[in-house]
């Protein structure tokens, strides 16, 4: 049986398709096309991307992409760089990691105008606030002498309000 690149390229010629047309077509660049097609899988930094350049390819042969992802995962678990375990490092999700995932589903077309006009809103109003002319006058500035009763109980002693005139000697 032929290997997966032996595949990949005989699928792509029997489609009459040239390597530029692939690239254009997948968004793959013309060197992973080529590492594809000539079965230099260490030339990918993990195996996830062979694996999702393959399918991507695979999709566009119209191939079988679960036959061709089983035979590139024996064809990888042959080569050094990604036998069982080798780039695969589990750990275990922070919270930066959940919140960017749920980041990455959020469908920005329709929720970014929305923020948009939501963080509009709010700097809006924190520069009217800002900006607004501060009251510094007196609060009681209005308030003449005697307009507050005396308190029931109190036999009507009080003491006086303070006024701003010098009371006369005693």
């Amino acid at each position: 049986m032929a290997g997966v690149a032996e595949q990949l390229r005989s699928a792509r010629e029997a489609a009459k398709l040239t390597i530029p047309q692939v690239v254009a077509s997948t968004n793959l660049k013309t060197d992973q096309v080529g590492a594809m097609e000539q079965g230099e899988w260490e030339s990918f930094p993990a195996s996830i991307y062979a694996r999702g350049f393959v399918r991507t390819y695979a999709r566009l042969l119209k191939l079988p992409e679960e036959q061709l992802l089983a035979d590139l995962d024996a064809e990888l678990g042959l080569t050094g760089k990604f036998r069982e375990g080798a780039d695969d490092v589990w750990r275990q999700a922070t919270i930066l990691d959940r919140f960017t995932l749920l980041l990455s589903r959020v469908n920005w077309r329709t929720f970014g105008p929305f923020l948009a006009v939501v963080l509009l809103i709010v700097l809006g109003a924190l520069l009217i606030q800002k900006f607004r002319p501060q009251q510094n006058d007196d609060p009681m500035k209005g308030v003449g002498d005697g307009q507050f009763p005396a308190p029931i109980g109190s036999g009507g002693m009080v003491l006086p309000l303070p006024t701003n005139s010098i009371p006369p000697p005693r």
